[in-house]
């Protein structure tokens, strides 16, 4: 945590970001036909994919040190393999 705060809930907002603007600038690729947009969505695609990997690791730690209830954590589960699986 950070000052109280998981940080996985913190982490998690860049690489979506940065992944999704990643396929707008391939779209923009694809109309202007200008390699800078496919330079730059390989970047963020990258930076953008090490984000993620963060988003795991801190993601783990918060899952397995946080106590839940049963449900909580059945539904912590799912949203880890979904994660996991998306990474």
């Amino acid at each position: 945590t950070f000052y109280g705060h998981p940080l996985h809930a913190m982490l998690v907002v860049f690489p979506l970001g940065l992944l999704f603007t990643s396929f707008l600038f391939d779209l923009l690729y694809l109309w202007r036909k200008d390699h800078f947009w496919a330079r730059a969505a390989f970047w963020l695609m990258s930076v953008g994919t090490a984000g993620a990997l963060a988003s795991v690791a801190t993601g783990l730690f918060d899952y397995s040190s946080i106590p839940m209830p049963l449900q909580a954590r059945q539904t912590a589960t799912l949203h880890l393999y979904l994660g996991l699986t998306v990474v």
